[in-house]
Parts: C-alpha cells; structure tokens; sequence
C-alpha cells in the first residue's frame, strides 16, 4: 500500500511539473518574440532555457533538500532522452531533413560541449562550488554567442515570431506554473527518495528513467509541434539547447548550491549519455536524416531504459 501511494506521488508530481513547464514555455515563448533570432537560435536560447525550467526547478529544491543525485539522474536522463526520445520523434514526424553545412557545425559544436563537460567533471573529478560557478560564467558566455547571431526575418515569419505584449492575466497563469514546478519537484523527489528505499534503486538512476521523462515532457510538446510545422531545426536546436542549459546553468547552478555528488551513478550514467551523443553525430555527418534515423535514436532510449542500472 506504501509503495502504491509513493508511486501516485510521483506521477502525480511528474504530470504537474509536465504540464506547468509545457504551459510555461507557451508563455514564455509569447514573451520573447519581440526578439528577431534564427529559427535555430530561438530553438537553441529561447525554447531550451524555457523548456529545461521542470529540471531548473527539480535542482533546485534537491539542492536544498541535501539529494542532489535526483537532480544529477534528472540532468543526464533529459539529456539522453532530449538526443533519443524527443529528436527521434521529431524526425520522425519531419521523414526527411536534409541539412546545410552551417546548421551541422552549430547542433554538433553545441552537443560536443553539452557531452564533454559531464565527462570532464566524471574525469577530472571536479565537482567542487568552483566549478558551479565556472559553469554558470560558460552558459552566459553561451547566450551572448547565440544573441550575436540576431537577424532579421522575412516579413512571412516577422508574423509568427513577433506580436503585442501579453496580457496580465497571462502573467499570473505564469506565476501559477511556476508555483506548480515547484510544488511538482517536492513530490517528486520525496517520492524517489522513498522508492528508491522501497525498491532498493539508486535515486539517481531512478530519476534518469522516470523524473528526467517526466521534466522533459516540455520539450517533446514544443518539438513535436516544431516539426509539424517543417520547423525540424527549431525543434532539433531545442532539443540539444536543453541538453546545454541542463550541464552548464542546471548543473552549474546545483554545483554552486550543493557540490556534493555521488559519482559512482554519475559514471554510470554517463555511457548512454555518451553513446547517443555519438549517435546523433553520426546522423548528422551523413547531411541527411530521415525517418530510419528517428527510428534508430528511438530504439536507443528503449535500451536505455531496459538496461541503465546501479
């Protein structure tokens, strides 16, 4: 009867945390088309920063609850399913993309580093408050890149990206989200502690397959719709954005408040996030991706959640 209450727990705070994040990132998005960037920058600054909240808040109050490794499954698993689950279903929505030079060098700069820096850490064993702080200095060094990459649009998608202030009403359906992020993140990281007990799982392992599905849950509503609409580089940008907010401003942020981090899940956590990675630039190296590719990263998140364990 336990384990059934905990488990309702957690779905409960996994969809509320989904569906405040997913409601958040609509306003959010509403909020920042005053700003004209490349369709793959706003996938890349916008959508990734707004998308990865559900983790931000999940950090967060793992941070001040002393159970950080939640958070660190939570950061790697939406890593591993941002690369698999998410792309793949856009991919496979989209059937065909075929990918210009300059795009390529931007998703395969933007993964290598989101990849490197876990291993570095895993490696180097830094995980000290300094390297928080480091962290946080690279994502705002991040975001003045992508801003400096500002164009124009064409009048057809001034349309889309620009429109009057929203209203305060909206304001306040933002603020509910995220007081819904945070009560959502509570439950569900007492849930975890208590399953991970119950069923004699590392916490972080835990969180990589359920917490991180359920937090990235944002992600797979705004590239699923990217890529209905042939934004399929929107989509793919948001994707691996979230996987670069989530291992420098999430991870550095976790760092900075707490920089205690059970490395033994960590380097078990690190294969999958290292094998998609590789995955995914090998799809890109080819210039083009159809639906076998979404197929081939789909069946890869299967894996990982039939076989990561500790």
């Amino acid at each position: 009867m336990e384990l059934l209450i905990w488990v309702a727990e957690l779905l409960f705070g996994g969809i509320l945390i989904a569906t405040s994040g997913s409601m958040l990132v609509n306003i959010a998005e509403k909020i920042m088309k005053q700003f004209k960037l490349s369709e793959l920058s706003v996938g890349f600054l916008l959508l990734s920063v707004s998308t990865s909240s559900p983790e931000l808040s999940v950090a967060i109050i793992s941070a001040l609850e002393n159970k950080v490794s939640i958070s660190v499954g939570d950061i790697l698993g939406s890593n591993v399913t941002n690369i698999t689950l998410i792309a793949g279903v856009a991919l496979v929505i989209a059937g065909e993309v075929i990918m210009n030079e300059q795009n390529i060098i931007e998703l395969a700069d933007v993964l290598f580093l989101a990849t490197m820096i876990p291993l570095s850490l895993l490696v180097g064993g830094w995980i000290t408050r300094l390297t928080g702080i480091f962290l946080l200095v690279v994502y705002l060094f991040y975001i003045r890149i992508v801003l400096s990459k500002k164009k124009i649009y064409y009048e057809s998608e001034e349309n889309e990206y620009t429109s009057s202030l929203i209203s305060p009403f909206e304001y306040i359906v933002l603020l509910l989200c995220i007081g819904g992020l945070i009560i959502g993140a509570k439950m569900v990281i007492d849930s975890v502690s208590m399953l991970s007990e119950l069923l004699n799982i590392h916490r972080s392992i835990l969180a990589a397959k359920v917490v991180a599905l359920s937090t990235s849950l944002p992600e797979l509503v705004v590239e699923t719709t990217a890529a209905k609409k042939g934004r399929v580089w929107m989509a793919l940008g948001d994707a691996i954005g979230s996987n670069l907010v989530n291992t420098t401003l999430i991870l550095g942020l976790l760092l900075t408040l707490d920089p205690s981090m059970d490395l033994v899940a960590f380097s078990v956590l690190i294969i999958p996030v290292l094998v998609s990675s590789l995955v995914f630039l090998y799809l890109l190296s080819k210039r083009r991706i159809d639906r076998n590719g979404g197929l081939i990263l789909l069946g890869i998140y299967v894996l990982f959640q039939a076989l990561v364990t500790v």
